[in-house]
């Protein structure tokens, strides 16, 4: 649907900063070198473009270059002054003027004025991409409102969509602010009751009911649902966040007597009312609504104005048009089952991949039969294990971790027993917490009562059943510390409980002071690491690990909040390794990590991956990362990651078939074969799965994880089976415990495969040819269609 706004103008005034060029300029040396080489002008400014965009060099006689450094040399060079119309319509060049438009100076007066004339939709690209209309103080939008459009067909329509836009998203922060002003006296730890209470009254019952009554609820449905789950926790990741960043250092020096105090003002007031409590119940009340209203406001700024900015920003399909006054953003193309729509569907059929091979894996290591704990618990401690094994395997075979992990102060901590320590607790909140509320809430009617009802039983047997739980950090590890049970240790090994519960934990005490000396500081997610350290003491959100993706939450903890981490190049290498014994396993001839001869390009690099089987000879660049989540964290992989991958495979490829007969290591890859018969792909692998299927630089990027599943030949395992695993539920009764989720995951699966009998993507055998159909004609994943 097009989002419509009503338009606003404004006048400016242009300031410009002059800079004085350097005598010597790294940029202009490195041309005069290039062009002295034999590259054309054009080939060289290209070349140096991707330099600058790689943030190199990085020294200069002896001197670290800061990225200012480089910016004023990269832009004060002399090649700039008779640049060709095509360089300046390169991706690259509009990717170079982003990060110029990005900087609050003004290196080179009278630039902007000169693209307008000769390059305007490099310019346009660039003015979106960098979001500088957003800030309308930056010296760039100033210099840009200040340039003579007369001879610019259509820009100054586009620099109106940018203003109208501007004060769209001025006004709905303005009122974001206002909300949070009324909430200013409230702790980041009674942020996190409210955000509580909101939950259980908006959110939990109705994804609680998706694990009392599944059959009530269609697929489609249920997907909306997963969706709305998500924009709420993002919203109130947000209000966390935001928090954080305004409190005061007494915010976190919190007691049992503290918190006793907070929960009697801001839940037990509202939970269990009484005549002398009418007045704090009421403003118990009060806050809960400034706060639906808070989220309100952020879940209408992130659909509507956010996801508006976004497509206009970073989505080249989308355009503009205005019908009299009115600015409408819309998509040029037909966005229905678009590819982040597709890229979802896909996140689903993976997960549900990898719970089929765990189920396989579970019975391979012996656990069928085997007791999980007391006999009330026993299923879902079962179902905890299964689940624990499907996030190892991903975490092994796709991102290149071992059996063991090191935390941020050097312990070393098993990743099964990490992984099982939040499915359990998942299990914990879903069975203890999450289901009995919904029962209350199917018999009562109303959140409130439900809540009550719930609370004042645990109350009753002697526990605490609040919507927030809390506990001393001593006492929490001495309670799950036999979670940590084996052989060698039977009764739990209490250091690491400690440092699994470290991993689990977000202090936000430091990440509010992170927030606070950074503005732009990595900031967790509530999935990453949804226990919240305050003081001595963790709180959790049992509606959050309820209902949390525990694989997204262990990739991201890792590759993305972890992404110094020293371990993190080890797995990279287990990554190429463990890929290349797959080739090896498939019958192909491989040589990982080869290092180019020593004669060659500096800049080549190691070639992570080249295998070889029947004429065919492949040539890798893998990428590892982590979990995105927004469109624009999908550009930037596009823009960094990827155009950087695409050069560094385009002088490896270059490289690799020169000297394939003349070099020892690669002549002995491919024996006796004549070399003018040798079919070459070059592709990049990459552990994420946004932009599939594209090219860049001529070269296909394909996910590692269509790569396995396409060697495997586990097609059949990607096919949507809700409907036939509904069905088996429905035939053997409407509740199934999770025991028999495998033989009703098996029978599902057969009922597929009887209705896909063609789904062998070698049905003459396995070949390298028929390997390179199935991934360049992308047939693994036509389950979607």
């Amino acid at each position: 649907m097009s989002l419509i706004f009503q338009c606003t103008s404004g006048q400016h005034r242009l300031n410009q900063t002059i800079v004085l060029e350097p005598a010597s300029n790294l940029y202009q040396d490195r041309f005069f070198r290039l062009t002295g080489k034999g590259l054309s002008v054009g080939e060289a400014i290209t070349s140096l473009l991707h330099r600058y965009l790689d943030g190199k060099p990085t020294k200069a006689s002896k001197r670290v270059l800061s990225a200012a450094d480089r910016d004023l040399e990269f832009w004060t060079a002399h090649f700039w002054d008779d640049t060709s119309e095509e360089v300046l319509q390169t991706e690259a060049f509009v990717l170079a003027l982003t990060r110029y438009l990005q900087q609050n100076k003004v290196i080179r007066p009278g630039w902007l004025q000169h693209l307008v004339v000769e390059s305007p939709i490099a310019l346009r690209r660039a003015i979106r991409y960098s979001q500088v209309f957003l800030s309308p103080t930056e010296l760039h939008w100033q210099e840009i409102l200040g340039l003579d459009l007369s001879n610019a067909v259509g820009f100054s329509e586009f620099i109106k969509a940018c203003e109208i836009l501007q004060a769209e998203n001025h006004k709905f922060k303005n009122g974001i602010k206002s909300i949070e002003a009324e909430l200013k006296r409230l702790t980041p730890m009674e942020t996190l009751v409210y955000a509580s209470l909101f939950a259980f009254k908006h959110v939990v019952y109705s994804h609680g009911q998706k694990e009392l009554r599944p059959d009530l609820l269609d697929k489609d449905r249920a997907d909306a649902l997963n969706v709305d789950f998500q924009k709420t926790t993002d919203a109130i990741n947000q209000i966390l966040i935001s928090k954080l960043k305004t409190s005061v250092h007494s915010d976190f020096f919190i007691s049992e007597r503290i918190i006793g105090e907070s929960l009697r003002k801001h839940m037990s007031t509202l939970l269990f009312p009484s005549p002398g409590t009418a007045r704090a119940t009421e403003k118990c009340l009060s806050y809960l609504a400034t706060f639906e209203r808070l989220v309100a406001a952020y879940l209408h700024f992130n659909e509507h104005v956010g996801g508006t900015i976004t497509n206009f920003c970073f989505d080249d399909d989308y355009d503009i048009r205005f019908e009299g006054e009115m600015l409408v953003v819309y998509p040029q193309v037909n966005q229905d089952g678009g590819d982040w729509g597709r890229n979802g569907r896909k996140l689903e059929r993976l997960h549900q991949y990898w719970h089929f091979r765990a189920i396989d894996e579970f019975i391979k290591l012996g656990l069928a039969f085997k007791h999980f704990g007391s006999p009330e618990n026993e299923e879902s401690n079962r179902f905890a294990w299964m689940s624990a094994i499907r996030t190892r395997l991903e975490l092994t075979e796709i991102y290149g971790l071992d059996d063991e992990i090191t935390t941020e102060n050097g312990y070393k901590i098993d990743l099964l027993r990490t992984l099982l320590t939040v499915e359990l607790m998942h299990a914990f909140y879903k069975y203890g917490y999450i289901l009995p509320y919904c029962k209350h809430r199917e018999q009562t009617g109303n959140w409130l009562s439900a809540l009550t009802v719930f609370s004042f039983a645990g109350l009753v047997e002697g526990e605490i059943r609040f919507p927030i739980t809390f506990s001393e950090r001593k006492a929490k590890i001495a309670r799950i510390c036999n979670w940590t049970k084996s052989d060698e240790w039977p009764n739990g090994n209490k250091q690491m409980t400690e440092a699994i519960l470290d991993f689990w934990s977000n202090d936000l005490k430091d990440l509010s002071r992170q927030l606070r000396e950074h503005e732009y500081a990595l900031q967790p997610e509530f999935h990453e690491r949804p226990i919240f350290k305050i003081g001595n003491y963790l709180f959790e959100l049992p509606w959050a690990f309820a209902f949390q993706n525990n694989v997204t939450a262990a990739v991201n903890n890792l590759r993305r909040l972890g992404r110094n981490r020293a371990e993190l190049n080890m797995e990279t290498n287990r990554i190429e390794i463990r890929l290349a014994e797959t080739f090896e396993h498939f019958g192909f001839k491989v040589v990982c990590n080869f290092f180019p001869p020593r004669d060659a390009d500096d800049e080549i690099g190691e070639i992570d991956l080249i295998c070889f089987r029947d004429d065919h000879l492949f040539i890798f660049e893998i990428k590892s990362g982590y979990l995105r989540k927004t469109q624009r964290d999908a550009w930037q992989h596009r823009t960094s990651t990827l155009r950087k991958a695409a050069r560094q495979l385009k002088r490896k490829s270059t490289l690799v078939k020169e000297r394939l007969t003349t070099n020892p290591t690669l002549s002995a890859l491919i024996g006796d074969r004549d070399a003018s018969h040798i079919q070459a792909h070059s592709w990049i692998i990459d552990t994420s799965i946004e932009h599939d299927h594209e090219y860049f630089e001529g070269f296909l990027k394909v996910s590692l994880q269509e790569i396995f599943i396409a060697l495997r030949n586990e097609r059949h395992l990607l096919r949507d089976l809700h409907s036939a695993i509904a069905n088996e539920k429905k035939r053997k009764g409407d509740h199934v415990n999770e025991s028999g989720f495998r033989s009703i995951c098996e029978e599902a699966m057969l009922t597929v495969s009887e209705q896909h009998p063609a789904d062998n993507l070698y049905p003459n055998a396995f070949s390298a040819g028929q390997f390179v159909n199935v991934i360049e004609n992308d047939l693994v994943w036509i389950v979607l269609d």
